[in-house]
């Protein structure tokens, strides 16, 4: 028990430390970071790629985090946390064919994510003229999640 507590405590240590590198606005070193905490902590690959696109989002690296979750993706294929992450990193970047598609692969994983459906719908309603579209989103969310104010509208 002793040795995962420190495993445990040594990744969150490494993690911080990326963290900590990302605030030198140096993506290469952010990445390096991470790339070598994943060689040699494969179980915890999902949570690295993770941890090091927000270490690149913080520093407003979104290319490379959008990069990185590529490359995330590609060993962990339709993880809903990394699609989430690029959702929000698209959107920064104004990517809305990656956003949508990100969104209705979470959609058709889990049709019941109010989060998701939300998501979609305004971003339809924002920043684009399906309007309908997006509403039948947004009701849908509205019967998931009726108390979650982000998708309230009284």
């Amino acid at each position: 028990m002793e040795n995962i507590k420190s495993v445990d405590r040594y990744l969150n240590t490494q993690t911080r430390i990326g963290i900590v590198a990302a605030r030198t606005d140096n993506a290469a070193t952010i990445s390096n970071h991470f790339e070598a905490l994943r060689h040699t902590n494969p179980k915890n690959g999902l949570n690295l790629y993770l941890a090091e696109a927000e270490a690149l989002r913080e520093t407003n690296h979104y290319q490379e985090a959008l990069d990185n979750l590529g490359k995330a993706l590609s060993s962990h294929p339709n993880d809903q946390n990394l699609l989430y992450v690029r959702v929000l990193i698209s959107e920064r970047l104004n990517l809305l064919d990656i956003l949508e598609k990100d969104l209705l692969t979470i959609i058709a994983i889990d049709p019941k994510n109010g989060e998701a459906l939300n998501t979609l719908g305004y971003t339809l309603a924002n920043r684009t003229n399906r309007y309908q579209e997006a509403l039948d989103y947004i009701q849908k969310a509205m019967l998931l999640l009726p108390n979650d104010a982000a998708v309230r509208y009284d």
